[in-house]
């Protein structure tokens, strides 16, 4: 039926492919992905980054008496970038944005990356500081996996209420 120039067509507006975003929930065509474990997930493994990078002072990984070791600037250096790439996923969800996967592909393998380095390439030292390193790799790990997965999830979502 065509539209006749007198006809009110104000009721005739669809909420296809509406979007909003409320609170940390993505809503699309009445599917939601709620983002609120995310958010606090990113903040987990951002701290979690945060002890990775000062846990050799911690154990006292002090190779002599003012140097650290390799394995110890590892520590540091891995455990900065996750919390700090971890830090800007949990920054952008607070901005209602949507997770940043690439962000989260990185926690992950950062995370993967301290876990193979504490365990074959560098000499722990302590064995708690060993331990304490590949635990939290690996918890940093599986968050960034996850995270990465909700955001493709999310991104998805929106992608199918699009072309349907």
């Amino acid at each position: 039926m065509a539209d006749s120039p007198d006809r009110d067509t104000t009721a005739d507006t669809t909420t296809t492919g509406d979007q909003r975003a409320t609170g940390d929930r993505r809503t699309v065509d009445d599917r939601t992905v709620d983002l609120r474990g995310s958010k606090l997930l990113a903040g987990l493994a951002s701290l979690i980054g945060a002890w990775i990078a000062v846990s050799p002072f911690v154990y006292g990984d002090l190779g002599g008496a003012t140097q650290l070791d390799a394995a110890g600037w590892n520590n540091i250096i891995i455990g900065a970038a996750i919390f700090l790439v971890a830090g800007y996923n949990f920054y952008r969800m607070s901005q209602d944005m949507n997770v940043s996967e690439a962000a989260a592909g990185l926690t992950l393998l950062l995370g993967l990356w301290i876990v193979v380095s504490a365990i074959a390439v560098f000499d722990m030292g302590t064995t708690g500081l060993l331990w304490s390193t590949v635990v939290s790799g690996l918890v940093a790990a599986a968050i960034g996996g996850y995270n990465a997965y909700k955001g493709r999830q999310a991104r998805d979502t929106r992608t199918v209420a699009r072309t349907t």
